[in-house]
């Protein structure tokens, strides 16, 4: 782990820290690379080869001008929408738009409603093939939960993860908006543990073996491979 992502305190700000679980602009919600000619995005291999799918690559830069606003509704984001209103389903490093952001900290989660008012695409998947429902899932994220599910987000979307926003919730212990999804699919409290799936921030596990995409084990499925 060391060799590849560096020491405790000596990781890359830009990638994955594997000792706070977390990831920065390289892999999720950063500036991607565009085709001088085209404008189109520039796919191929991802930020550390962080995810063995082949994604947006990431330009250098940080994060980009919508995902820096997403923490200040009022001041920054709408603001930034009325300019440049193409924004609200932009593109970013992991695939991810400004609504998968919102499910990614606990200030970024109650921009949701001013994204959908403009059009934000409430089922978009990422790189990971997550929902923003499921990024709301893994990390507990009640409020921004219920924002998408009031607008008409799908509670039984399994991406192309294969895997309910429920089933991800449960398994990170994620009560909050466990609550919530219960709430909006009308099922009861137990659940089957079967079905619990275990999560790092990004939604996923590393795996050595990058052709590895789902891993069985006694506690139900990892999604193995794949934010700070």
């Amino acid at each position: 782990m060391a060799d590849k992502y560096g020491r405790p305190g000596k990781t890359d700000d830009e990638g994955f820290d594997p000792y706070r679980d977390s990831v920065g602009a390289g892999i999720y919600g950063g500036i991607v690379q565009r085709h001088s000619e085209t404008g189109e995005i520039v796919i191929g291999q991802q930020y550390q080869n962080h995810n063995p799918r082949p994604g947006p690559v990431y330009a250098g830069g940080g994060y980009t001008p919508c995902t820096l606003a997403l923490g200040d509704v009022q001041r920054k984001l709408i603001p930034l929408l009325d300019k440049y209103p193409d924004l609200v389903n932009d593109i970013t490093t992991g695939g991810a738009q400004p609504l998968h952001m919102c499910g990614m900290s606990q200030g970024k989660q109650h921009s949701v409603q001013a994204l959908v008012e403009r059009g934000a695409d409430i089922e978009a998947l990422d790189t990971y093939g997550m929902t923003p429902l499921h990024r709301m899932a893994s990390n507990n994220l009640a409020d921004g939960a219920r924002m998408l599910l009031e607008a008409g987000a799908d509670v039984f979307n399994e991406g192309k993860i294969g895997i309910s926003p429920m089933s991800i919730a449960k398994g990170s212990a994620a009560r909050a908006v466990t609550n919530v999804l219960y709430e909006f699919a009308k099922l009861n409290s137990t659940g089957s543990k079967a079905n619990v799936v275990k999560l790092n921030v990004m939604g996923s596990k590393e795996c050595s073996d990058a052709s590895l995409v789902y891993a069985r084990n006694m506690d139900g499925i990892s999604i193995a491979c794949g934010q700070s």
